[in-house]
């Protein structure tokens, strides 16, 4: 529930203060946020992700619209998106209203199938590497047009794989 979510915030003294980084500051280079020391809480890492992400929308909206101004790179970004397309899926309305104000999305994960058709389809850039698993394969190359399972599935090299940019596909 919130509530928990805001009780346990608290105990762990997350928001003190003093503000160390103030949220501006990170468009002006290289902010790195490791949620590592929470591993053992799932909830909570995807709890401060939403919290960060809705900031994030909420400051690049404020400011307008833009050209590219920054990029948030999201690692294991699956586990902000409940594959359901959801409009309140933080990693769908991110993915959806980003662009127009200006922030690029880097999102990393070996499982596509566990992101949502919404945030794929408003991917503009898909880089795909092998696969093993036949419905992962199937999975990416729904949304990498004339590529089909087979062909992520038939990769042989180490870093071999396809990239897809707007509409057209390459073979790195």
């Amino acid at each position: 529930t919130l509530l928990g979510r805001v009780k346990f915030f608290h105990r762990v003294e997350l928001f003190m203060s003093e503000t160390r980084c103030p949220f501006n500051d990170m468009f002006h280079g290289s902010t790195v946020i490791k949620l590592i020391e929470f591993s053992d809480n799932p909830e909570l890492q995807t709890a401060l992700c939403e919290i960060f992400l809705n900031k994030l929308l909420f400051t690049v909206k404020k400011a307008g619209q833009s050209k590219l101004r920054a990029y948030c790179v999201i690692d294991e970004a699956h586990i902000l998106d409940d594959g359901k397309d959801s409009y309140r899926s933080p990693l769908v309305k991110i993915a959806r209203e980003a662009r127009k104000y200006g922030l690029g999305l880097i999102l990393a994960s070996q499982m596509p199938k566990d992101f949502s058709k919404s945030v794929l389809h408003n991917t503009a850039t898909i880089m795909t590497l092998k696969f093993n698993a036949k419905e992962e394969a199937r999975a990416i190359s729904e949304h990498m047009f004339g590529i089909s399972d087979e062909d992520v599935l038939n990769l042989d090299e180490v870093g071999n794989g396809f990239i897809k940019l707007s509409s057209d596909v390459k073979k790195l």
